[in-house]
């Protein structure tokens, strides 16, 4: 039995406690998405990373406890990186909001859109690393190919793609990438973009 385990088994052990003391008591649950922006949910999660950085009473701490701590440790240190870094991200990382900052959970924006496909994920990779077949990157690796939108017949960086190019369908009018990236449902936006428009940041649409 590990620790998560132990844990459950003692918390139904006390409730099954409380239930026997009175018949008209009950327990009910409701399920509450977590990360998602909910207040009380928040609040919640505040407490617990509090919670969980309190000094412990005894020298002695068990592997799973050791492992938390070390595990929120290190995730501190990821999001202060992050924050302070400019550069630890990539010079040209999308930084979304819904990254900012890094979470400590695997259930990320990025896997709940695209996860259930290699193909997906890759386009979203290359879009927000700014690592896609597009004129910009080429211009910066391949300097001797083409580097114009066939569309428009200018550069094709990711900011015309996703802001002006006329082959794309978009719902926003914005001046910049920085004016898209700070707005809150930003990654939304790039999500059902993205889905909208199957051929964008794929090597289909490479400058020829």
């Amino acid at each position: 039995m590990h620790s998560q385990q132990l844990v459950s088994v003692v918390a139904c052990r006390n409730v099954r406690e409380w239930l026997e003391k009175d018949a008209r008591r009950r327990v009910e649950f409701h399920w509450c998405p977590s990360h998602e922006g909910l207040e009380w949910n928040e609040r919640v999660d505040e407490d617990a990373k509090e919670a969980a950085s309190l000094p412990l009473e005894k020298d002695e701490c068990s592997l799973a406890h050791a492992r938390h701590l070390l595990k929120v440790q290190l995730c501190a240190d990821w999001r202060e990186e992050y924050r302070t870094a400019r550069g630890y991200a990539g010079r040209n990382f999308l930084r979304l909001r819904a990254f900012d900052p890094p979470s400590a959970h695997i259930s990320s924006p990025a896997l709940k859109a695209f996860g259930h496909s290699r193909t997906a994920m890759a386009r979203y990779c290359r879009a927000v690393l700014d690592h896609a077949p597009i004129g910009s990157f080429r211009r910066r690796f391949f300097p001797d190919q083409p580097t114009d939108c066939p569309e428009c017949g200018v550069l094709q960086d990711r900011e015309h793609i996703l802001l002006k190019c006329k082959r794309y369908r978009r719902w926003w009018r914005l001046r910049g990438e920085e004016q898209f990236v700070q707005r809150l449902g930003a990654y939304k936006d790039l999500a059902g973009f993205m889905s909208e428009n199957e051929s964008a940041f794929t090597f289909g649409d490479a400058p020829e």
